[in-house]
């Protein structure tokens, strides 16, 4: 809020001679140092009171010292308001000559005899000019008799009218024009809208960091300039301060329309941020296998739309990459969804063969424990059967439509690719090399056992088990294999044979 202050000692005080402030000698008068705020900013100027008008009183102000200057004249001298080249000076003129107010101003020297001078009817009824022209129209509406608050007020006003252009540019409903009495409400309108500007301006930061490595693309320049350029301007949470950083920045208050037009489309494409990472997520998880040319060009499509400098330029047209995703889902879920099924029908099958054979693999396991039956590549195949089984595991979800893909290119439970293949030439090599080397012990195993029957070493198990082994009969013979039976058969070898 726009605070009422009133002199302070020590910081508000005359200086004699009007060679203060670097204002040369065009005038006899005196310049005084004045301290004010505009919210929480407090702002430094100076009160000059000259006996007439002269053009170094109205030429820029220069350097970080000075934000404002008032020029109080104490005649009715002409002059006119293009004089005044920075919009930050004001002139308040008396309504007519003043005859005794300005000895009494220099009795009082400083703050006290403005308080003299500017009480007087000519300068109550006096108008205060700008480089902008007329500011007000009678000066006794800044505050009536309190002169240290009316000089405060039409401080604040001057420091507000001269970033008056680049405000009203972002504020609503801003008074035209401004006047004394409405500066509070001002200053509250701005912190609002600064406040809604500054919060744009970070969504669309955070929406273009974020998708531009999403996307592995960035901003045009001009869009990247604009950017930068707001960051600042919306960071600054004092209007006058606003003014003058935009100025600096823009150029002029064409350049900020400009730039605020802008940001209006980027904020619009920024809303899009978590549309744009779905489709991008959604289409880079898909995989594709043979017969999906039509598809695959849909992908590539949608995909080519999917650049941070063509979404930010035209976010309108985000509608249309919209309708092609849609497109490509109603053609995608229907084929995933009759794949997943073929696919893990196929892997039901892999999978009680694989399960079918845990005996056969236990029975290899058994028999390659005995040196005499040990075959080349068996510690291979055992490890591998988990492996093996672990892939073939069915999926959780067999009806199609329990396959649901709104949020995902893939199976929520098992991820499967549309490309994916059944590894069922993988499943039926293992099965056949793990029954080759079961054939290969049993016929091992039927040499030396036969030799032992003959030799009448052997006892009924054991040639019931020479029996399994002469008809080929691997599942059963995996299902008499114990470990009793295996100790047995170890303990025989062991003997030699007469």
């Amino acid at each position: 809020m726009t605070e009422k202050l009133t002199p302070e000692p020590g910081r508000r005080g005359a200086k004699r001679g009007i060679g203060y402030g670097g204002l040369g000698n065009a005038s006899q008068g005196s310049s005084i140092p004045w301290k004010l705020k505009v919210g929480e900013v407090e702002h430094t100027g100076e009160i000059v009171v000259a006996d007439r008008w002269a053009t170094s009183l109205g030429q820029m102000l220069e350097g970080e010292q000075t934000d404002f200057r008032i020029v109080i004249l104490t005649s009715s001298s002409r002059m006119r308001s293009d004089s005044i080249k920075d919009p930050r000076i004001a002139v308040w003129l008396p309504s007519q000559a003043v005859a005794e107010e300005p000895a009494a101003y220099q009795a009082g020297k400083g703050p006290a005899g403005l308080n003299t001078l500017l009480s007087s009817s000519p300068y109550l009824q006096g108008r205060v000019y700008t480089s902008g022209g007329l500011l007000i129209r009678t000066a006794d509406n800044l505050a009536g008799r309190d002169i240290p608050a009316a000089l405060d007020r039409l401080g604040v006003l001057v420091l507000m009218s001269s970033a008056e252009e680049y405000l009203r540019l972002i504020v609503d409903d801003l008074p035209s024009p401004m006047s004394p009495q409405e500066l509070e409400s001002v200053v509250e309108l701005y912190r609002k809208s600064q406040e809604r500007l500054r919060e744009d301006v970070q969504q669309v930061g955070a929406a273009v960091h974020s998708l531009s490595k999403l996307l592995d693309s960035s901003l045009i320049a001009v869009d990247r300039e604009v950017v930068d350029r707001l960051q600042s301007i919306a960071g600054t949470r004092d209007p006058v301060a606003f003014g003058r950083v935009a100025r600096d920045l823009c150029g002029s208050p064409s350049s900020l329309a400009s730039d605020l037009q802008a940001v209006k489309r980027l904020i619009q494409f920024a809303r899009l941020e978590s549309e744009i990472r779905a489709v991008h997520l959604y289409l880079s998880g898909v995989s594709l296998g043979k017969g999906s040319d039509e598809l695959s060009v849909d992908v590539l499509s949608i995909m080519e739309q999917l650049k941070l400098d063509e979404l930010a330029a035209r976010p309108h047209l985000w509608s249309s990459v919209q309708d092609m995703f849609r497109w490509f889902k109603s053609r995608y879920i229907p084929k995933y969804q009759e794949h997943h099924r073929d696919y893990y029908r196929e892997m039901e099958e892999l999978y009680y063969a694989l399960n079918h054979a845990r005996p056969q693999v236990e029975a290899v396991g058994k028999l390659n424990g005995i040196p005499e039956l040990r075959v080349s590549g068996a510690e291979g195949t055992i490890a591998q059967y988990e492996e093996m089984l672990a892939q073939v595991k069915p999926c959780p979800i067999m009806e199609v439509s329990e396959v649901v893909l709104e949020d995902g290119p893939t199976c929520p439970d098992c991820g499967l690719a549309l490309s994916a293949i059944p590894p069922s030439r993988t499943a039926r090599e293992y099965l056949g090399q793990l029954r080759e080397m079961l054939e290969e012990q049993c016929r091992r195993l039927s040499v030396v056992t036969t030799r032992r029957i003959l030799a009448n070493k052997a006892n009924q198990k054991l040639e019931r088990l020479v029996q399994v082994v002469q008809v080929s009969d691997l599942t059963s013979l995996a299902n008499v294999l114990d470990d009793e039976l295996v100790e047995l058969l170890r303990d025989l070898l062991r003997e030699p044979i007469p």
